[in-house]
């Protein structure tokens, strides 16, 4: 008898993200699916059965986390007043590219990752909103699909945490591959100009406020 593979976490997160992208695709489908994402799960993933069952076990719960971001949300949670403006800024703009819209847990995410690429140089503006956008996009929407497998939190996001930006932008792609526009980046430069510019504007005028 052949050995059976085991849901682990980092299966249960990857279908669990496949079946909420894709919840018409079929069990066989979802399982060939898996390597495509992380070549690493490559003849690792388990069988039908168990893959069918652990899809029937997925929480279709809406958090309150992943309900839209607000500024109502400062009672809740106060600390995001640090990053109030860069939020602001970016409920301003629709980002039809990217998966995870601004729902609460982005803004929680976007909090916990930002001072590792906030710019000195204003003139990287629009580098930090277009790395930003990808970098939280995936890690809260990771996440998420942790919590709808059924798994405790804190996520484990380690995959994510030693790699750089671009490795990230990469793996960014291949994880919505199938949602995702050929002309994905072109579109969401053009926005982080926009964002940029916005950004730009403020910080002058809150210059000009504080002079």
């Amino acid at each position: 008898m052949g050995r059976k593979h085991k849901m682990t976490e980092e299966i249960k997160t990857l279908i669990a993200t496949i079946h909420n992208r894709h919840p018409d695709w079929s069990v066989r489908l979802i399982i060939k699916k898996v390597p495509e994402f992380n070549k690493s799960l490559e003849g690792k993933v388990p069988g039908r059965t168990l893959v069918a069952d652990f899809i029937k076990e997925l929480s279709k719960e809406e958090k309150d986390v992943d309900k839209p971001w607000s500024i109502g949300t400062l009672d809740k949670y106060p600390y995001l007043k640090s990053v109030l403006k860069q939020l602001l800024i970016f409920k301003s703009m629709q980002f039809e590219q990217t998966p995870e819209k601004l729902s609460t847990r982005w803004a929680l995410w976007f909090y916990k990752l930002e001072k590792l690429y906030y710019p000195v140089d204003k003139s990287q503006a629009m580098k930090y909103f277009t790395d930003m956008i990808i970098l939280t996009s995936m890690y809260s929407d990771y996440e998420k699909q942790w919590e709808r497998a059924g798994l405790p939190l804190p996520a484990n996001t380690s995959q994510f945490d030693d790699l750089d930006i671009e490795t990230v932008k990469q793996n960014f792609l291949n994880w919505y591959k199938d949602d995702l526009k050929p002309d994905t980046f072109e579109n969401l430069k053009e926005q982080m100009c926009e964002l940029a510019e916005l950004y730009k504007e403020s910080s002058k005028k809150d210059g000009e406020e504080n002079g």
